[in-house]
């Protein structure tokens, strides 16, 4: 239904059976009232950023590993939770809950067989390390769940949740997190259009990390025209868009394995997550895209997995040697998050069409391997040619790990 027109006047007129029953100027709605707090940088957040993963010891097993991060409370799958409420809305939902990165909801009142999808996002342990920075991927994050089923971002609405404002260094965590919003939004040129903000979330011994929640609404052209994560038919090409950093900082491969919350969140580099996003959208539209899944938490090695049980099919991926420009650590590479990457699978017919669309835009393409199997298999490249797997898991545990972890906690 058409609700109203946008005008110039700058009032806001209302009406009721063609009858003007309120009339107001726009600029008295969102003039609110400013409070100019004092605002000083943590203490811990000189400590933390000393932080350097040379130091780190590399795992003796990075098969274990995998199973670890599959199976903690951030990454593993939340089926356990979405299964008990109605996810299927009306029978609108297109792409379910695991199967893709944002859900997709056919409109059904329109003629041109529109649809929407809808995601929330946010990393707390990167805000908590840099806030500014922090808001940033969690606007870009959001925005890249929505490309990966084929939906171009449209608006968002925040949900921010802090300590007490009062704070000093509390009060800092937020207006950070609220410049980092406005940076990133108008990188991508989306307006916020809702939002709320919940403060004093502390006790006298703790205080939760700052929490820019984002949610964020996309629009598909034609609903039937989008893509989820799950690995399609045997003999597909498994691809990487964006790069490989030395980036270990604030990922859950740390906090997890190593027991650290410390160093600098992934970087964002603007121009190449819009890239990235932009080159995946229009592959998606073009019809070359069977499947999509972007590179969060947990890093490559877990999103490889979650595409494999998704799809009920293993992978042999071989790293190549230039993925990771100036030799960062394997782990790095496996668990680390950098920003801007997105996996892909095309078949090898359309691959060549890929990598003269990612050169013409100035995209970093690498390939990775091929879908089929029943395990995921990763090894390395280096000048000595191929080494020997380094991961090696079957889809049977792969699925128990990631699948079944949030029940067992709650059975426990």
């Amino acid at each position: 239904a058409t609700l109203g027109t946008v005008t110039e006047d700058g009032i806001l007129t209302i009406r009721s059976k063609g009858e003007v029953v309120a009339q107001m100027s726009a600029k008295s709605l969102v003039d609110a009232p400013l409070y100019k707090l004092p605002s000083k940088t943590p203490d811990y957040i000189e400590e933390v950023r000393k932080f350097s993963s040379a130091k780190l010891r590399e795992p003796a097993n990075y098969g274990e590993v995998l199973m670890r991060l599959l199976q903690a409370p951030n990454i593993a799958s939340k089926e356990w939770v979405y299964s008990q409420y109605d996810h299927l809305v009306g029978i609108n939902t297109v792409v379910r809950p695991g199967a893709g990165d944002a859900a997709v909801l056919r409109v059904r009142e329109s003629k041109e067989g529109k649809g929407i999808a809808v995601t929330a996002d946010c990393n707390t342990r990167y805000c908590y390390l840099d806030p500014f920075m922090g808001a940033q991927i969690a606007i870009a994050e959001s925005a890249r769940n929505l490309i990966c089923v084929g939906a171009e971002p449209a608006g968002v609405t925040d949900c921010l949740c802090f300590g007490n404002p009062d704070k000093p260094d509390r009060f800092w965590q937020f207006r950070k997190s609220i410049e980092g919003i406005v940076t990133a939004c108008t990188a991508f040129r989306l307006p916020v259009v809702s939002g709320n903000v919940s403060f004093y979330n502390e006790t006298a011994d703790s205080v939760i990390h700052p929490s820019p929640l984002i949610g964020m609404v996309g629009v598909l052209d034609d609903v039937e025209n989008h893509t989820g994560m799950a690995l399609q038919d045997d003999g597909d090409v498994i691809v990487m868009i964006g790069r490989c950093d030395n980036e270990l900082g604030g990922s859950e491969y740390l906090a997890m394995w190593h027991g650290k919350e410390m160093g600098l969140p992934p970087q964002l580099n603007m121009q190449l997550e819009l890239n990235v996003q932009r080159l995946t959208l229009a592959a998606i539209r073009r019809g070359i895209i069977k499947s999509a899944h972007d590179l969060s938490d947990g890093g490559l090695a877990v999103a490889l997995a979650e595409m494999c049980v998704a799809g009920k099919k293993g992978a042999t991926v071989v790293l190549p040697t230039e993925i990771a420009p100036g030799g960062a650590r394997l782990d790095s590479i496996l668990f680390g998050e950098a920003q801007s990457r997105i996996l892909l699978t095309v078949k090898s017919s359309d691959l060549n069409t890929l990598v003269d669309m990612a050169r013409q835009v100035k995209v970093p393409l690498f390939r990775l391997g091929t879908v089929g199997g029943e395990e995921l298999s990763i090894a390395q490249r280096t000048l000595a040619g191929v080494q020997p797997p380094v991961v090696r898991s079957s889809l049977n545990e792969l699925e128990w790990a990631y699948r079944g972890a949030i029940a067992r906690i709650m059975s426990e």
